[in-house]
């Protein structure tokens, strides 16, 4: 008797009344009855092969005769994520990869198709609206981005101090703006401008990221939480509840935010990413587009002389409620911050931490 070993991929689900296995580095799925099921059982407490189904099961690879060890360092959560999200040859079957030509009559199919039925390309919200004052662009004509990417540093230290509603404006609009107004390119083609084009690349041209302002103390912009309109560049206000206590609660006692002028929530409309593309792939797509606004969003306060902080962790419910989103089809995932500070990598209390460890050694 020889011995086999659980595929260590596995997981199951229960979809439509049925046991489902799904097999998600390779990203095949079983239906299953209770007789695999515990089969699977058993060989997880005696990995010894001697039952009749098993040579079904090593055809299927839901059980291996060589133990295949995974050294991971996070949850199963993160594994399933990891690997389930790659790309796979058998992800390849029906795209063509070899004949250009037909490769990009196909892709602008596919973008045509998914113009016709996407979701709402732009989203209101209800509310007061603020119209913000035209962006002063001529603040970052002349800046040296060398002297920008040197200087640029997450900051954790601010002043007391409030922010401009024309620098907050000129900082919106650079990073989560519709920024390109002309596109010749296109129109030479006689193709329909849609959409927005920020100065940060997204994933299939989808702009699904959507900036939720939180306002501490800007100069003639009352407190509270706005979500921004990328397509005309003004402010809806959904919530007035901007407490620096409650906020460094949610921030699981991040307490470096206090004192921030402002700061931005970063959310992905899912149901335009998965609409387009319903590979599980495409989440990593969102994650990179808040990665690319992040970096820009700091790259422009900094040009606009003010301290940058950001941060991901953060209760991802209690930001739901406060953004009235339906977590769903929309979820935070990141949020930016700035204000005028020393610009201290470590505040104060660190810091004297960090002195008295070094003492003590």
């Amino acid at each position: 008797m020889n011995k086999v070993f659980l595929n260590p991929y596995l997981f199951f689900i229960i979809l439509e009344g049925k046991l489902i296995a799904w097999d998600y580095k390779n990203h095949q799925q079983f239906e299953f009855d209770e007789k695999y099921l515990s089969r699977l059982l058993d060989i997880s407490n005696s990995p010894i092969s001697h039952h009749q189904i098993d040579t079904e099961l090593m055809e299927n690879n839901l059980i291996l005769d060589q133990e295949e060890k995974v050294e991971w360092g996070w949850d199963c959560l993160s594994k399933i994520f990891h690997f389930g999200t790659k790309i796979s040859e058998d992800d390849l079957l029906g795209i063509n990869t070899e004949d250009a030509s037909l490769f990009a009559s196909e892709y602008m199919k596919l973008s045509e198709d998914t113009l016709l039925t996407s979701p709402s390309l732009f989203i209101e919200k209800k509310g007061e609206t603020v119209y913000l004052p035209l962006p002063d662009l001529s603040q970052l004509a002349d800046i040296d981005l060398l002297s920008v990417l040197t200087k640029r540093k997450t900051c954790r230290t601010f002043y007391d101090e409030s922010v401009s509603l024309e620098t907050l404006s000129s900082l919106l609009y650079v990073t989560f703006g519709n920024f390109y107004s002309e596109r010749k390119e296109y129109d030479n083609l006689g193709l329909e401008r849609i959409g927005l084009r920020k100065t940060s690349p997204a994933g299939g041209g989808l702009h699904a990221s959507e900036a939720y302002l939180v306002a501490f103390n800007v100069d003639g912009l009352p407190q509270g939480i706005y979500h921004y309109q990328a397509h005309a560049h003004i402010l809806t206000l959904i919530n007035s509840e901007t407490s620096f206590g409650e906020f460094k609660k949610i921030f699981c006692g991040q307490y470096y935010m206090e004192n921030l002028s402002f700061g931005v929530f970063v959310t992905s409309r899912l149901e335009k990413l998965w609409h387009k593309y319903p590979h599980s792939r495409a989440y990593r797509v969102a994650l990179l587009d808040i990665g690319h606004l992040s970096q820009t969003f700091q790259l422009v306060a900094t040009a606009l002389n003010l301290s940058p902080w950001l941060s991901g962790a953060f209760i991802d419910d209690e930001v739901s409620k406060m953004l009235m989103l339906d977590e769903i089809s929309e979820q935070p995932l990141f949020f930016v911050g700035a204000g005028y500070g020393p610009g201290l990598s470590l505040d104060p209390m660190t810091a004297e931490y960090a002195l008295k460890s070094k003492g003590d050694e």
